[in-house]
């Protein structure tokens, strides 16, 4: 062994301490530490370190750097030795070696010497210089890389003359569209008063209603000016703060650059300095003393290089993320911009079809109607109140009807049928029954064969005996007779007020569908089969509560069913967007799919909304998945949450009302999340037990803050309805939901604590497999397209999670169970955003999920299950569901 004291070296003239260690380096596969040693004899009494290599053994430890002295290796002492003689001691050894080294406790600013300032200065000057300018002044640009972030800081000066550009033009556009504005407001005064003047009453009549046109083509005007005006601030913000933030960052890192290229050159002429003296024999004053001057140099160049080496990283993440939020904002004003000037059109062309002063021929399944060669059948109903009878003219869609609609049979070609109705918007203000009469009148007519084969197909799925029959419709029929006579006993309180309305709509559409078939000379659907439609989800809890199985009375813990939905609610980071999607698990039977758009103008005065659109089927009037855009701000899905206790079922009386009445109870008299909950709450049946998710969009401010209340968690078993604000869980990013309860009490009061000790996992709230999937992959949603990927996952045969099990994920494929497979699952995803949700807009996909290279569904395997009327095979596209005879 050695000691410290067999170095005896001068003083260093720099004041540099120096201070005594050892540290034991494994090596890597290759036997070595990653370190380059200079001086040693002869011309130098010490060996140091020159330069730590990235990723070695050296660096990954960090004791060494550069600059700092080795003493020994393994014990032994190196004074005397040459730099080649250390190196080969320390590849001698296998394994480990120690060092003894003295480290250099050098300050990086006595190595910033006026010679590195005027080298900075030099860099920067050649960086700007070509070649050829740089060699006929005696400059070398050789140490210079050619730097890519040079290139991306002119790229971004492109970048912000093509954002000038957007915001002039977005300025001529503003004030184009308010000149245009103020000249529709000028003919509308004209009008008007030719209108006042003009002596034949028709002639009037038509003049005032022309300049009404352009009185309201004027407020369109002013509705598109607020559409496009922000895009001015939003350029603005990218323009004059995210840019010139990001160039300012990109010139801090050039400074780092150039200090660190400084180094890099100043070390290089010491090399060359010592190497001549070397040459001539007579080595340097500071090489035999220890070269500490150099030492310094080559510590303060690694301490710029990791300075460099970080500025650089964090440069390219900020551009990046720039460039991303460029992407992202190009697109989202070219969206904006389209869809606010779509609108405005489209307004500005409903008003003057409407203006008959010229005659104006528009083909209205042409331009409301993105499919062609389908079945589109329209019609208008009138109310004729001295026979209370409805007149009905198909082939028409006459906004002064009391109700007007279409239906766009597109089953085959794009997985979903559309409807469209509005009512109670007539030349006569009819009452609210009659309006929500006429409405289901209508869409009975219109979709009656669509009810007919669904109720076809569903019938089977859910009635399998007479007793399970008798059963159901004894219930149904109580029920239905106990709130028709709670409606008359309870004519001032709005629950009951609107369950008569919905009631009226109930009834409209079994006439609908009555009348349909007897002008088809098919036999009538009984009042119970339009019932057990819209029952189809509260079914699910009442047939086993009114037949209860075989076991049922030994076990109380019923075995698991099939799950029925997956759900994801996502905030992205920065509060950019709110993404919302919803995926149905059921039967395939059941994907006879209708999209729905309702507006219904009602005059009850606790009404939040007639406005709504959803997902849905034939003959309901309900969602039932459930998938909601409503008028009154409010967003809704849903999974649903088993009753394994099945004790429970004993709360069940027809003395209430169904989960799909309170639904829409909710929905039209609840303006906040906290108001939906308690009026779904009222008159519990214990039937469709779900989650229920509701989004209050206005209390989503976008880029700033999620408001309390913004997102309202619902939970209902036989007997209990329990709600919570969960919009914190929202601000950290996500909620998801696949059908295991929420809340705690809820959760045990179902069964799922014994479902969890009986068949493990995948009854946890925290670890079932579709936990643990939207928990992996949720971080990756960041828009549409990667929220539809993420609800149409399933990538059971190689997903950890999935264990080989087609339904273990988030878009199940029982059809491919190994065993015992039935042709149920996931069928359809349906999916928005904030911005989309405002206008009704959502897009919605139709079958069994093909992610990851899975088949295609087909009905040839599965032939004894009922599905007529359905297609062949499933293989379709997302589509766009807006609606076209209203706006919000």
């Amino acid at each position: 062994m050695f000691t410290d004291m067999d170095y005896e070296l001068e003083e260093d003239k720099l004041g540099i301490p120096t201070v005594p260690g050892t540290v034991i380096l494994k090596k890597d596969s290759q036997n070595l530490i990653g370190i380059s040693i200079g001086g040693g004899a002869q011309f130098c009494p010490c060996l140091y370190i020159v330069q730590v290599f990235d990723n070695t053994p050296a660096a990954l430890d960090g004791t060494l750097a550069a600059g700092d002295e080795i003493t020994g290796v393994n014990g032994k002492p190196v004074k005397g030795k040459t730099k080649v003689e250390v190196a080969k001691m320390i590849q001698a050894v296998q394994g480990e070696v120690v060092i003894q080294y003295n480290k250099l406790q050098a300050d990086p600013k006595q190595g910033k010497s006026l010679d590195i300032v005027l080298k900075k200065v030099k860099h920067r000057l050649v960086e700007n210089m070509s070649s050829g300018t740089a060699d006929a002044l005696g400059l070398s640009r050789a140490i210079l890389c050619n730097d890519g972030l040079v290139k991306r800081l002119e790229e971004l000066e492109k970048t912000a003359e093509l954002y000038k550009g957007l915001m002039e033009h977005t300025k001529r556009l503003l004030r184009a569209f308010y000149e245009l504005s103020q000249t529709h407001r000028a003919f509308g005064d004209v009008f008007s008063v030719i209108g006042v003047r003009e002596p034949q009453a028709a002639a009037s009549e038509a003049f005032v209603k022309f300049a009404e046109a352009h009185r309201n083509m004027e407020k369109f005007g002013i509705q598109l000016l607020k559409t496009i005006k922000p895009m001015l601030h939003d350029l603005n913000t990218y323009l004059h703060k995210a840019i010139p933030d990001t160039k300012l960052t990109i010139r801090k890192y050039l400074d780092v650059k150039f200090e660190y290229l400084s180094y890099c050159l100043k070390v290089k002429e010491m090399d060359d300095e010592e190497y001549s003296c070397i040459a001539l024999g007579d080595p340097l004053y500071r090489v035999s003393t220890g070269n500490y001057e150099y030492r310094l140099i080559l510590r303060c160049r690694q301490e710029a290089r990791a300075r460099f080496a970080k500025m650089r990283k964090d440069v390219l993440e900020k551009i990046e993320l720039l460039d991303q939020k460029h992407v992202q904002d190009i697109v989202f004003q070219l969206q904006r911009f389209v869809s606010g000037m779509s609108r405005y059109y489209d307004d500005c062309y409903a008003v003057l079809k409407e203006a008959d002063v010229f005659p104006i021929e528009v083909d209205l399944s042409r331009t409301m109607i993105n499919y062609s060669g389908q079945k589109l059948l329209k019609a208008t109903a009138y109310w004729d109140s001295t026979h209370k009878a409805v007149l009905l003219k198909e082939g028409v869609l006459d906004p002064q009807g009391d109700a007007y609609g279409y239906y766009n049979d597109t089953l085959s070609l794009t997985g979903w049928g559309v409807l469209e109705i509005r009512a109670g918007y007539g030349q006569t203000a009819e009452p609210d029954g009659v309006t929500m009469f006429l409405a289901g009148y209508l869409e009975g007519f219109l979709t009656a064969p669509q009810i007919f084969d669904h109720y076809t197909n569903m019938y089977p799925q859910l009635i399998n005996n007479p007793k399970t029959l008798v059963a159901v419709k004894r219930f149904m029929s109580k029920q239905d007779d106990w709130s028709r006579q709670q409606v008359k006993r309870n004519t001032t309180d709005p629950l009951w007020i609107h369950t008569g309305l919905i009631l009226a709509q109930l009834d409209g559409l079994q006439a609908g569908v009555t009348d349909w078939a007897k002008k088809h000379g098919r036999t009538p659907l009984s009042q119970f089969a339009i019932q057990f439609l819209n029952a189809v989800g509260d079914l699910l809890d009442l047939i086993p509560a009114l037949v209860p199985s075989k076991t049922s009375g030994f076990n109380k813990y019923k075995a698991p069913p099939m799950g029925h939905c997956s759900a994801l609610i996502k905030m992205l980071p920065g509060f950019e967007n709110l993404l919302f999607a919803h995926s149905s698990w059921y039967t395939y039977a059941a994907t006879m799919r209708i999209y729905k758009h309702w507006d219904f103008k009602l005059n009850e005065p606790h009404t939040a909304t007639g406005k709504l659109s959803f997902s849905s089927y034939p003959g309901f009037l309900v969602s039932l998945d459930d998938f909601y855009l409503l008028g009154s701000g409010l967003m809704m899905t849903q999974t649903t949450n088993n009753v394994f206790n099945t004790s429970l079922y004993s709360y069940i009386s027809p003395a209430s009302l169904f989960s799909w009445q309170r639904v829409r109870l909710a929905h039209t008299l609840a303006y906040t999340g906290e108001q939906w909950a308690k009026t779904f709450s009222r008159y519990n049946s214990g039937t469709y037990n779900n989650q229920y998710m509701v989004v209050d969009v206005s209390k989503v401010n976008l880029g700033s803050s999620l408001e309390d209340g913004a997102l309202t968690v619902v939970e209902q078993i036989p007997g209990l309805v329990e709600y919570s604000d969960q919009t914190q869980t929202l601000r950290r990013g996500y909620w998801p939901s696949y059908n295991v309860p929420f809340h705690r009490k809820i959760y045990d009061l179902s069964g799922y604590e014994q479902m969890w000790k009986k068949y493990g996992e995948d009854f946890s709230y925290d670890l079932c497999p579709r936990a643990k999937i939207f928990r992996r992959d949720q971080s990756s949603v960041s828009d549409l397209n990667s929220l539809k990927h993420i609800m149409r996952y399933n990538d059971y045969k190689n997903d950890p999670y999935s264990h080989g099990d087609p339904c273990n994920s988030i878009c199940c494929r029982n059809d491919l169970q190994v065993y015992q497979a039935s042709p149920g699952g996931c069928y359809d995803t349906k999916v928005t955003d904030l911005h989309m949700a405002q206008d009704f807009t959502a897009e919605a996909l139709n079958g069994p999920t093909t992610e990851g290279g899975l088949p295609v569904f087909s009905w040839e395997l599965f032939n004894s299950t009922s599905h007529q009327g359905l297609p062949p095979k499933y293989n379709f596209s997302f589509v766009m569901m807006q609606p076209q005879l209203f706006r919000p």
